[in-house]
């Protein structure tokens, strides 16, 4: 109720608190998940309406959710579904997917984000937390989202992982994204 949150460019805004005490539902809320009672979002000033969460992806936000096993990633498909599949349009010609497209991003993000596998074809399943949620995010950064709304992004995963979790993070903002989390 009554949240009045602004973010700009390449910043990162944390939102605290108790768990179970509405953070959840703010980020649901921003990606059009659940719905809004009333209020307004804008984006760039304009006001935006996100009955569903492809309206958000339109809009230039993604989700990563914390449950990333039932609501962030396909347990039982590749590390290359999982990352391609929310971009699939863009390997599409004429209704044929372009693999060579799909393999190279694909290997370029495996490589960006340090995900340790032993194969582009491993189901993610066999992945540890750390990599499963690198995965998860890899999948967004085709769309080339302007914020990225995460909900506990290094819950389940190491201490090493959040390490480079965070340094992921700090990369992106570099490059102009916002992230709220």
């Amino acid at each position: 109720h009554s949240v009045d949150l602004r973010v700009a460019a390449g910043e990162i805004v944390g939102i605290g608190g108790m768990s179970g005490h509405g953070q959840r539902e703010l980020l649901r809320c921003l990606f059009g998940i659940k719905r809004t009672v009333d209020g307004t979002i804008r984006i760039d000033g304009q006001p935006v309406v996100l009955k569903h969460p492809a309206d958000a992806l339109n809009h230039g936000l993604a989700f990563l959710s914390d449950d990333r096993r039932n609501e962030g990633l396909a347990q039982q498909q590749s590390v290359a579904r999982n990352i391609a599949y929310p971009s699939l349009k863009r390997f599409h010609k004429g209704g044929v997917v372009r693999s060579a497209v799909q393999r190279t991003l694909v290997e370029d993000l495996v490589r960006r984000l340090d995900i340790k596998l032993a194969s582009h074809e491993q189901r993610v399943q066999n992945l540890s937390g750390g990599n499963q949620q690198r995965v998860v995010l890899a999948k967004w950064l085709p769309l080339e989202p302007r914020v990225l709304l995460l909900d506990e992004p290094t819950l389940g995963v190491d201490v090493g992982a959040k390490v480079e979790i965070y340094r992921i993070l700090r990369d992106l903002v570099a490059q102009g994204i916002s992230i709220v989390m």
